[in-house]
């Protein structure tokens, strides 16, 4: 919790007694502590971040798009395209592979499905579609993230420390919708 030292003083042995100011809204949960041993630890308060790596995804896919001109949309479409997963259809009949197309993009914006090619026949399509990252284990994110810093720091753009990265990959949860 946040507070903040009001005082200071010291009893007759020499002990440091400390005033804090807390918020109101903690009264009875400090009134269960008075007169027993507490275990304490004082440290500078920092705001602390909220950012999960999907959040955290974004936010550097938005530097980046402002350092090279695209949207974070963009960003983050190509980071899907370059390294992340997806799923290879092969022969498919040309309104069908439009049926599908349609489909899989409506998942959201990471869901990817691109024409790679006609097949062998000239007729069929080769399509492959790219899931999106709501879906992703831990190592598929963890993949995608180190992508996106990479690219982040490639442009000179300030991004969280190893440590900082290792536990937000460490905490992803995909969706489970795939």
């Amino acid at each position: 919790m946040k507070t903040r030292i009001v005082n200071i003083a010291y009893d007759e042995r020499g002990n440091i007694l400390i005033t804090l100011n807390i918020p109101r809204k903690h009264k009875a949960e400090i009134e269960n502590f008075k007169d027993i041993d507490l275990e304490c630890k004082l440290t500078k308060f920092r705001k602390k971040r909220s950012l999960n790596a999907n959040d955290y995804l974004w936010v550097l896919a938005d530097k980046i798009a402002e350092a090279v001109n695209l949207t974070k949309e963009d960003v983050y479409r190509d980071a899907i395209k370059n390294v992340g997963i997806y799923r290879d259809f092969h022969s498919l009949p040309e309104a069908e592979a439009n049926t599908l197309s349609h489909i899989w993009n409506s998942y959201g914006t990471g869901w990817i499905a691109e024409k790679v090619d006609f097949e062998a026949d000239g007729e069929n399509i080769f399509l492959r579609c790219y899931y999106g990252s709501s879906c992703y284990n831990t190592k598929q994110m963890s993949r995608l993230i180190d992508y996106i810093v990479n690219e982040a720091r490639n442009l000179d753009i300030e991004t969280a420390t190893p440590d900082e990265l290792l536990d937000m990959k460490s905490k992803w949860k995909g969706f489970e919708k795939c």
